[in-house]
């Protein structure tokens, strides 16, 4: 199977690799799982955000209005868009490192 990594992920030291190498390798294997990470994650965050109706709570604000999550939290209506959204994910818009910037 082929991925769009240019190297397979790998854990263990390739042979013959000085130290500086080595920590080269070690940073890219690293670099290439927050990628992935990444590339996962915020499609499903993006989608909680949509069906919970966090980006119509932002809208309908205005522009150049800056809010906070608590506010974004106040501002989410009571009745979700989306009966079937997990309630988890509307507690995680109050968290307080959610941070949105336009």
């Amino acid at each position: 199977m082929t991925t769009h990594l240019q190297e397979p992920l790998t854990n263990y030291p390739k042979p013959g690799l000085t130290k500086k190498e080595e920590q080269v390798n070690e940073e890219m294997v690293g670099m290439q799982a927050s990628k992935i990470t990444t590339m996962l994650a915020f499609p499903m965050v993006f989608n909680a955000a949509l069906e919970l109706g966090v980006l119509d709570t932002i809208a309908a604000v205005g522009n150049d209005v800056w809010l906070s999550s608590s506010e974004i939290a106040l501002g989410l209506p009571t009745k979700p868009t989306n009966p079937e959204a997990p309630e988890s994910a509307r507690a995680a818009v109050t968290e307080s490192d959610t941070t949105c910037n336009r």
